[in-house]
């Protein structure tokens, strides 16, 4: 079964605990996002509405913590990790980095990669 399948099961249930979630305090959160330009050939007015919705609440996101950054994966689709492993193994390098010393990441900011 692909993996988007097997989440549609407990969908509702996962969105009714991220909705409670108001504040990761100061723990550093990186939220990495999908293209928002890529081509919209063949999307419905419906999709593309859609689009905008999702990514101003990807950027939206950045308000659980101070210590926040977003990366857009310029190029990729939903399947970041597929489509830009680069962009998702330098980012977490920074993310797991900066608790023992390492650079500190550029919080409050997003940057397309």
């Amino acid at each position: 079964m692909d993996s988007d399948e097997s989440e549609l099961s407990d969908f509702e249930k996962s969105c009714g605990e991220a909705a409670r979630l108001t504040s990761f305090g100061n723990i550093p959160l990186l939220i990495i996002s999908r293209d928002p330009d890529l081509p919209r050939v063949g999307m419905t007015d419906r999709q593309i509405a859609q689009e905008v919705v999702w990514n101003r609440e990807q950027e939206e996101l950045k308000s659980l913590s101070a210590l926040s950054w977003r990366v857009i994966a310029h190029g990729s689709g939903h399947m970041v990790p597929q489509s830009r492993p680069d962009v998702i193994i330098r980012e977490i390098t920074v993310l797991v980095s900066y608790p023992s010393g390492g650079p500190t990441p550029p919080f409050g900011t997003t940057a397309i990669k």
